[in-house]
C-alpha cells in the first residue's frame, strides 16, 4: 500500500510539474522583431501604455553602426545589427516612426571621466531582452547593465567592477 501510495505522489508530482513547465505566450515573445529596416521598434523594457520605457541607445557614435542618427530624419533609438552603445534612453516610444519625446540617457562607465560619446560609447555582448527586461554586456567597461520597467516606472541596474566607475546624463 505504501509503494502505491509513493507511485501516486510522484505521477501527481511529475503531472504538477509538466503542467507548470508549458511555455506561456509571452515566452514566445521576440523583442527584437522590428528592430531593423526602420521597424522603430525597442527591444528595452516597458509596459503596454507605460509611462516609461528603458531602451539600449546605439545610433551614434561609431562607424561600426550603419547609420548615426543625426545622418538624417531617424528617431530611432535603437537598431539591431548597430554594435555600438552611448547609453541607455528612458523616455523613447517604441514603434512610433516619428521624433518622439527625446532623450534621457544614462551611460555606466569606469575609469576617469570622459563625457565626449565617441569616445565613451562601447560595443557589447551577451544582449538579451525578454517582455520588461533587457541586459548587455558593456566590453569597454565589463559593466553588466539590465533594465526593467512597471507601468510608471523604468529601473535601470548597473554592476560595475571594482575602481573608479561613473553614471553619465
Amino acid at each position: 500500500m505504501n509503494c502505491l501510495k509513493n507511485a501516486l505522489c510522484g505521477l501527481a508530482l511529475l503531472s504538477a510539474t509538466t503542467l507548470f513547465a508549458q511555455k506561456k505566450p509571452v515566452d514566445y515573445v521576440n523583442p527584437f522583431i522590428g528592430t531593423t529596416n526602420y521597424g522603430t521598434t525597442n527591444p528595452g523594457a516597458m509596459c503596454p501604455q507605460g509611462f516609461m520605457s528603458v531602451t539600449p541607445f546605439n545610433v551614434m557614435g561609431s562607424k561600426l553602426n550603419q547609420r548615426d542618427k543625426d545622418a538624417g530624419w531617424w528617431s530611432t533609438p535603437y537598431v539591431n545589427n548597430h554594435r555600438f552603445l552611448t547609453g541607455f534612453a528612458h523616455v523613447n516610444l517604441s514603434g512610433v516612426g516619428c521624433p518622439d519625446l527625446g532623450s534621457l540617457l544614462l551611460m555606466p562607465t569606469t575609469g576617469e571621466l570622459n563625457v565626449d560619446y565617441k569616445e565613451y560609447g562601447t560595443t557589447y555582448h551577451d544582449e538579451k531582452a525578454s517582455p520588461g527586461y533587457y541586459s548587455v554586456m558593456l566590453d569597454k567597461y565589463n559593466v553588466k547593465a539590465e533594465v526593467s520597467a512597471s507601468l510608471r516606472v523604468g529601473t535601470t541596474r548597473f554592476t560595475f567592477p571594482a575602481g573608479q566607475s561613473h553614471v553619465l546624463t
